[in-house]
């Protein structure tokens, strides 16, 4: 039967169609042009050796399309494989090939057959790849994930690209929820925006130690899904006949005081604490905005010459024009020179570049109109970054080429088009700065 691929830009797009294996491996591949870049291959049937076939090939495929001459780096930036079967090994060679495509930055893999729980040392080597990958996004919800696995997986999990991670539905228990903690309070967990764990058994008190570590030590995150994650759950339906013993009711009344205490946390607490992330991450990203042009201005300018300087250089312009005039017959009587009242002032604005430098970058950092949003780190960044003077090449650069690839002309949604495009490119130059996230100083040390 012949592949149906449905056409979309850049999408090779085969939900469906009833692929498996190597073979339906194959006839992706197949598929996939030097313009695709994405690919949705939900609800097919690979399995393993089909996961495994699919990115050795687009391995091969990307280095084919990248040996041209002249041509860029090809990689595919989003893969969707949920409901395929897919197994450990298919999640591993899918992480080995994000670690060495950068492009990759979305991966979906639920409602598959993943549980974490082949040998320890390659779910070391999973991590580790993992974290130097340019993944941004990993999705592996619906699939059974190995308790032990997943609290590997939080202890050395260190993936600063990473946005979002989704482990809903995974049949997480409480056992797991001090590794999660652990990690939501640890600087290991910074960049990361949205983590997604509804519908497990973390129990009101591994929900209750997750937000304490959110709101003690994590800014960052946006999002934190945390909602029916009861450790126990009561009958739903039936009379009660239904139940034998006082102690079924005892651990029906158990898991109802669980519920609602998780609900006290994901309904009360949460929303606050995620609401003050998303202010502070405003506020960082407005002020790196603000901050970057008075910067810019402030390292590269030249001040003016002192007002001995200036007396100096008018006396000897004054002896130049004696010289050269002082010998013609019809020379031109001399100007009077300006009485005191009309002379200019020696200075009309603020003499803000003779100042030393330390405060002449203090009055740039005011400028972002929100001093304290930026960490003394961040602050150090846009400062090394602006005085680099090739950076606005750069930046003028990347505006251009993103521009060119936007629509032209006066209409509503070619100028709004132009807009998004430009915003892209301070989202990626506030991201590639850590500049967009808030940031703690460190407490100083030494001080007692």
């Amino acid at each position: 039967m012949a592949l149906v691929s449905v056409p979309s830009g850049d999408l090779v797009y085969v939900v469906g169609q009833n692929l498996s294996g190597v073979t339906g491996a194959y006839r992706i591949l197949m598929e996939i042009s030097p313009q695709m870049h994405r690919l949705d291959a939900g609800h097919n049937a690979l399995g393993n050796d089909g996961a495994v076939a699919l990115f050795r090939g687009l391995a091969t495929q990307r280095m084919r399309f990248s040996a041209g001459k002249g041509a860029q780096a090809w990689g595919m930036r989003e893969v969707r494989m949920g409901q395929n079967n897919v197994g450990d090994e298919g999640l591993a060679n899918a992480v080995w090939y994000a670690s060495e495509d950068q492009e990759l930055k979305s991966l979906w893999m639920p409602a598959n057959s993943i549980t974490f729980a082949s040998d320890p040392g390659h779910l070391s080597a999973l991590i580790e790849q993992l974290n130097k990958s340019h993944l941004t996004e990993l999705r592996l919800a619906n699939n059974r994930l190995s308790p032990a696995a997943v609290e590997q997986l939080f202890t050395n999990l260190e993936a600063p690209r990473l946005r979002a991670l989704h482990l809903s539905s995974c049949r997480l228990p409480a056992e797991v929820a001090p590794a999660i903690a652990d990690f939501v309070a640890s600087s290991r967990s910074y960049g990361l925006e949205i983590l997604e764990l509804n519908g497990n058994s973390l129990g009101a008190k591994g929900v209750s130690a997750v937000v304490d570590a959110l709101q003690s030590s994590n800014f960052t995150l946006l999002r934190l899904g945390l909602h029916a994650n009861n450790a126990r759950h009561a009958r739903s339906t039936g009379s009660d006949d239904d139940w034998d013993s006082e102690e079924e009711w005892s651990s029906a009344s158990d898991a109802d005081s669980d519920a609602a205490a998780c609900r006290q946390q994901t309904e009360r607490r949460l929303p606050a604490l995620l609401e003050r992330n998303r202010l502070l991450s405003r506020r960082v990203k407005d002020a790196a905005a603000r901050a970057l042009a008075p910067m810019r201005i402030i390292l590269h300018a030249q001040a003016p010459p002192e007002q001995g300087e200036v007396d100096s250089q008018q006396a000897q312009l004054q002896n130049l024009s004696i010289g050269t005039t002082g010998t013609s017959d019809t020379a031109k009587p001399e100007a009077p020179a300006p009485s005191p009242s009309e002379a200019p002032a020696p200075f009309d604005s603020f003499p803000l570049l003779r100042l030393p430098r330390e405060l002449q970058l203090v009055v740039a950092r005011h400028c972002s109109g929100d001093a304290e949003a930026l960490s003394e780190a961040q602050w150090s960044r846009i400062t090394t970054y602006a005085g680099e003077r090739a950076s606005l090449a750069r930046m003028a650069e990347r505006s251009r080429l993103a521009l060119f690839a936007a629509a032209t002309g006066p209409s509503r949604a070619a100028r709004l088009e132009r807009k998004t495009k430009m915003l892209e490119v301070l989202d990626e130059w506030r991201s590639r700065y850590r500049c967009d996230q808030w940031e703690i100083n460190p407490e100083p040390s030494g001080l007692w």
